[in-house]
């Protein structure tokens, strides 16, 4: 058995070198893609939000409250909820 010269120690651990650096590139590359893909996929849910919140302030509903008194109709009241958090009531129908 012969034991490898200097030179071939010396390639041997070039190689070597050449493969750790080239695994440390690659894996970096790697983390640069999703680091992208990250930032897009934020950006995609800020724009999600921003359009949600466009929506909602657009948003109203509407309540009906009834009174009623042995199955007579006394009173009701429409509620509308507007999208700048205020109430508006009107009166639709009032039996006496």
């Amino acid at each position: 058995m012969t034991l490898p010269s200097p030179l071939q120690i010396k390639y041997v651990k070039l190689n070597q070198i050449v493969a750790l650096c080239s695994l440390i590139l690659l894996s970096g590359m790697t983390a640069m893609a999703q680091s992208q893909q990250m930032e897009e996929k934020l950006m995609a849910l800020k724009q999600n939000q921003a359009t949600n919140k466009q929506k909602l302030a657009q948003y109203t509903w509407q309540e009906t409250e009834t009174i009623s008194v042995k199955g007579s109709v006394k009173d009701t009241k429409v509620y509308i909820f507007l999208p700048t958090r205020t109430v508006a009531t009107t009166v639709r129908k009032r039996d006496r």
